[in-house]
């Protein structure tokens, strides 16, 4: 294992080296401490001093691992079914639970874990006990017999093989293909990442492509129907917390309804604007949420508008 000195992105520097058995399939950091995904080892090394890294634990893993994901007190790693390990104590990681079925990607939402991999598709697991992983549902999907990666966003969960496709994930017990959802990259897909709005899919021998995900069945509107234009203003359009709703005029009443990026409606209240030197006003508070993509509908007056915002952390 290496460490780079990135502090000058353009000229990275070689920091510091900490011997591994065998070279690193997947890497996660979470504060001071480094997991490492192996071939046949799971270790764990304290970046706590990055020019000094030690190595705490290790455990053995079955064979070649394809991605490594965190839970709260449990590492998932993709490697001859689903190994679940503990990692409450760093010291010590061990494995305590094992799902048969091959997969290669992998991301976890609550207690659900969701995975991809070769003939499988898409399944979902209980991981409520990490010591009895069990099956919640399965889904294949068309066009590939080979699907090496998993990210969930809000409520669909991105697929990456031969093709991209959106998968609702909503209700885990029941997942369904979203026939609109979907992307054919320039040649198959390894990884995903999200990180809001966008998506990232790392595709073998053609780099990595860069894809905004999109609501279904939603349109962001700048008029208002009945001929009014930019009578209300959703700001900013990138928050950490709360956004602020105005109207110029005199809708004093508003009808709200929130819409995740797939389109699913996650709320919605009736809100009275209160008038000040610029207009009327209001607030919502979005810090509950999940990062991602929103869109916010208002209707009053027989008008409406429909307004994007970003919610993220790094705001």
């Amino acid at each position: 294992m290496r460490v780079l000195d990135v502090t000058d992105p353009s000229l990275p520097t070689f920091a510091a080296e900490e011997s591994c058995k065998n070279p690193p399939e997947d890497y996660v950091l979470r504060d001071s401490l480094l997991y490492a995904a192996e071939e046949y080892l799971f270790q764990v090394f304290n970046v706590a001093r990055p020019r000094e890294p030690l190595r705490m634990g290790r455990c053995g893993l079955p064979g070649s691992p394809g991605k490594l994901i965190l839970g709260d007190s449990t590492a998932f790693a993709a490697t001859f079914g689903v190994q679940c390990l503990s990692i409450v104590d760093p010291d010590s990681p061990s494995v305590v639970g094992v799902y048969g079925t091959e997969v290669t990607g992998l991301d976890i939402i609550d207690t659900v874990l969701y995975g991809a991999g070769p003939y499988t598709g898409i399944i979902s697991l209980s991981v409520a006990n990490p010591a009895a992983p069990y099956l919640l549902d399965s889904l294949s999907l068309t066009d590939s017999l080979w699907w090496n990666d998993v990210v969930v966003v809000d409520s669909i969960a991105y697929v990456g093989g031969d093709r991209v496709w959106g998968v609702d994930v909503s209700d885990p017990r029941n997942m369904r293909l979203i026939p609109q959802v979907s992307w054919t990259p320039p040649y198959y897909v390894c990884r995903l990442l999200y990180a809001p709005p966008y998506l990232y899919a790392v595709c073998v021998d053609a780099g990595m492509c860069v894809l905004e995900t999109l609501p279904l069945g939603i349109e962001e509107e700048h008029s208002e129907k009945g001929g009014a234009t930019r009578e209300w203003s959703v700001s900013p359009s990138v928050t950490a917390g709360s956004v602020v709703i105005t109207a110029a005029s005199t809708t004093a009443r508003v009808a709200l309804s929130l819409y995740n990026a797939g389109g699913f409606r996650v709320g919605e209240k009736q809100m009275r604007l209160r008038r000040n030197e610029t207009g009327l006003r209001s607030s919502l508070d979005l810090s509950a949420l999940p990062d991602g993509v929103y869109f916010v509908n208002l209707h009053g007056n027989d008008r409406s508008f429909t307004a994007k915002v970003v919610k993220t952390k790094r705001r």
